[in-house]
């Protein structure tokens, strides 16, 4: 049985760094993040052989030979859930009034939000969150949740297609940013003393 989204070392190591930069230095991470989710998850998906394309509120997506419609589908359904999982207003409760507060705008120009990547549902069911967060956080946040991802997949018992789907793209998902985690995470780069 393969142990679906088990952190390699060299990524936990961003998580003690990340949480040593925090807690121990009293450092930011900066929001929003260089990379943010959204980000991650296009670069990751743009190494098979397929494009993404926006259009509104559509995503129209066109592969090569070299991967077949299913895995496509499975890929995208599998970055849908990761993305909803961070961007549901139910998630919105959990976040202080402070964050809400500090990340209101950060998108920037309202027009400009569809030429963003973006894999989830196709528009926030209100107006209670007030920023898609996986257009602020970065790496970190990201690796938390596959962290959660790897005790819970080996406890479940039976699979659905949909958990089935994000049990292997998370394997492939770590594997892809494991390979470019300099480039992804900067201590020096992606945090900044408190004023």
């Amino acid at each position: 049985l393969q142990y679906y989204a088990n952190l390699p070392k060299s990524l936990r190591e961003i998580l003690k760094k990340d949480q040593d930069a925090v807690l121990q230095r009293r450092l930011l991470a900066k929001l929003p993040a260089v990379y943010p989710i959204d980000i991650l998850l296009h670069e990751f998906l743009s190494t098979f052989d397929m494009e993404l394309e926006w259009d509104g509120d559509k995503l129209a997506v066109s592969h090569g030979d070299e991967i077949s419609s299913s895995r496509v589908t499975a890929l995208i359904r599998s970055c849908q859930m990761i993305t909803d999982y961070f961007n549901m207003p139910e998630r919105d409760q959990y976040q202080s009034e402070l964050l809400r507060l500090r990340l209101t705008n950060l998108n920037g120009d309202e027009d400009n939000t569809h030429k963003k990547p973006y894999l989830g549902s196709s528009s926030l069911p209100d107006d209670t969150v007030p920023v898609r967060l996986t257009s602020v956080y970065g790496l970190p946040h990201l690796l938390r949740l596959f962290d959660c991802f790897a005790d819970k997949f080996e406890k479940l018992q039976s699979d659905s297609a949909n958990i089935l789907a994000l049990k292997i793209m998370t394997s492939d998902f770590i594997t892809f940013i494991d390979e470019n985690r300099e480039k992804y995470f900067s201590l020096r780069r992606d945090y900044e003393a408190q004023e």
